[in-house]
């Protein structure tokens, strides 16, 4: 299944830790009603991003989906990207294509 990293910012200032805390609970409930599994959530001490996602799915259009619907519960913005694995790198670098 592909990965896609979705990397959360606040869009208001004071956004408590509870409530960052509270987007990851809701990432996770959203693939409990809409499949797809979140691999791992970061906070991360150092970064623009106040969490990152790591969202496993069936591909673009359900990831996009579940950041959708954090975005507007939330009241955040999620930039998300496909991730590779070592493997899909190295299919992709020998010009084997990998679709999600």
């Amino acid at each position: 299944m592909p990965t896609y990293i979705g990397l959360v910012t606040k869009q208001e200032a004071n956004m408590s830790t509870e409530n960052l805390i509270e987007i990851g609970k809701s990432a996770r409930a959203w693939t409990n009603n809409h499949g797809g599994r979140i691999l791992s959530l970061y906070w991360p001490d150092e970064w623009d991003s106040e969490v990152i996602i790591t969202f496993e799915g069936k591909g673009k259009e359900q990831a996009r989906l579940c950041f959708n619907d954090l975005e507007k519960q939330h009241r955040v913005t999620i930039t998300s990207f496909r991730a590779l694995t070592q493997g899909e790198k190295e299919h992709e670098q020998k010009g084997i294509l990998w679709m999600s």
